[in-house]
C-alpha cells in the first residue's frame, strides 16, 4: 500500500461563488458538485469533489470548502494540480483563517503503528511547524498534539508526550485518549472512527499546487514510516534530514525551499517586530525627554521670578541644552538590536 495509499484533501478558500467553483472544476475535467447549502462530506457523492459551506470562514467573502474524493498516487497528485490551478484561474483566494486538511487512509495501521505515528509527529512537531506560518502553530482548530499529551510547551513536554504514547494501549481508542478524544489537533486521530483516516489539520490554506503536493507527500511519508517501523520507543531526537527523507526524492527540493521561505519570513517578522519595539520605545523616550526639558525650564523660570527677573532666550536655551544632555547621559536613546 506504500505507493498507492489513499488520501483526500479539504481546501478552504473564498472570494468566488460556490457554483462558479463547481463550474470551473467541471470545465477542467474534474467532476464536482455544488453542496454549498450543506456542511461536510456527503458519502452518497463520494466519487466527486464537493463544494460545501465552512462556518470557520464566516468572516470571509463567499467562503467555501472544497472536499476531494479519495485520491491515489500520481493520478491523484495530477488532479490536485488541476484543481489548484482551476481555483486560481477562477479567482479564488485564501486568508489567514483558511486551512488545508489532508486525510490519509489508515485502515491498514494496527495499534502499534498508530502509536508510532503519534510519537513520530510529536517528536517532529517543531519541524512541522517550521513548514507552516505562525497562525498554524497553534490555534483553536489545530491545537498542539505535544501540548495535549505532554501537558505543556517546556523542554520536557516532548519527552512526557512520547512516554504517554508509549504507555498507551495499542489500539485506536488508546491513541485517541492520549490527545483527549479531540479532533481539533494538528494531527487528528478522531477521523479514524468516522472515515478510517488520520487527518492533518496543520497546513495553512493555499492554492499553490506545489505546496499542496509536497505537504500531502509528507503526510503520506510519515504514515508509511509508521507502518514499516517496528516497536514503539521513547526517543525524542529529531533532525530535518530525517523528516525530509519521508517525501519522494523529487519533492525534497520543494520541501527545502518551503522551509527556507518560511525561515526568511520569520526573520522579516522578527526584524519588523524589533523596529516596532524600538519605535514604541522611541516615542516613550521622546515624551520623557520633552517632559524633562519642560520641568527644567519651568524650574528655571520659577527661580528667576523669585529674583524678580525674566529668563532671557539665551538662558532658556542653555537650560534646555544642559537638561537634554543630562537626560541623554542618564537615559540612552533606544536602538535597533543587531
Amino acid at each position: 500500500m506504500a505507493r498507492n495509499r489513499g488520501f483526500a484533501v479539504e481546501i478552504e478558500a473564498a472570494g468566488v461563488p460556490a457554483q462558479s467553483v463547481a463550474d470551473a472544476l467541471n470545465a477542467a475535467g474534474v467532476a464536482t458538485v455544488n453542496r454549498q447549502g450543506s456542511y461536510g462530506w456527503n458519502a452518497a457523492q463520494r466519487d466527486m469533489w464537493q463544494v460545501t459551506y465552512d462556518g470557520s470562514l464566516s468572516r470571509m467573502r463567499m467562503p467555501f470548502e472544497l472536499i476531494s474524493p479519495v485520491l491515489h498516487g500520481a493520478a491523484g497528485f495530477a488532479t490536485l494540480e488541476t484543481v489548484a490551478n482551476a481555483l486560481v484561474a477562477v479567482g479564488a483566494t485564501v486568508g489567514k483563517a483558511c486551512g488545508l486538511h489532508v486525510h490519509v487512509d489508515a485502515n491498514d495501521l494496527d495499534g502499534d503503528a498508530l502509536k508510532r505515528l503519534a510519537a513520530l509527529f510529536v517528536r517532529y512537531e517543531d519541524e512541522m511547524d517550521r513548514l507552516q506560518p505562525p497562525s498554524r502553530h497553534s490555534n483553536p482548530y489545530c491545537g498542539s498534539n505535544r501540548r495535549a499529551a505532554g501537558g505543556g510547551t517546556d523542554e520536557g513536554a516532548t519527552r512526557r508526550a512520547v512516554e504517554r504514547i508509549v504507555n498507551a494501549p495499542a489500539s485506536r481508542d488508546g491513541v485517541r485518549s492520549v490527545f483527549g478524544m479531540q479532533r481539533y489537533r494538528k494531527l487528528n486521530f478522531e477521523a479514524l472512527a468516522k472515515h478510517g483516516t488520520i487527518e492533518w489539520r496543520q497546513a495553512a490554506g493555499t492554492l499553490n499546487a506545489r505546496k499542496i503536493k509536497v505537504w500531502v507527500a509528507l503526510c503520506l511519508g510519515m504514515v508509511e514510516c509508521a507502518r514499516r517501523s517496528r516497536g514503539v520507543d521513547s526517543k525524542t531526537q529529531t533532525s530535518w534530514s530525517r523528516l525530509r527523507a519521508k517525501v519522494p526524492a523529487e519533492m525534497r527540493a520543494e520541501l527545502d525551499a518551503r522551509r527556507r521561505e518560511l525561515e526568511r519570513a520569520a526573520v522579516r517578522r522578527a526584524r519588523a517586530a524589533e523596529r516596532e519595539r524600538v519605535a514604541r520605545e522611541m516615542r516613550r523616550w521622546d515624551g520623557r525627554r520633552a517632559d524633562a526639558l519642560y520641568r527644567a525650564d519651568y524650574a528655571a523660570r520659577v527661580n528667576a521670578s523669585r529674583e524678580n527677573r525674566v529668563l532671557t532666550p539665551e538662558e532658556r536655551e542653555r537650560v534646555a541644552t544642559e537638561a537634554g544632555a543630562a537626560f541623554d547621559a542618564a537615559t540612552p536613546r533606544p536602538v535597533v538590536a543587531s
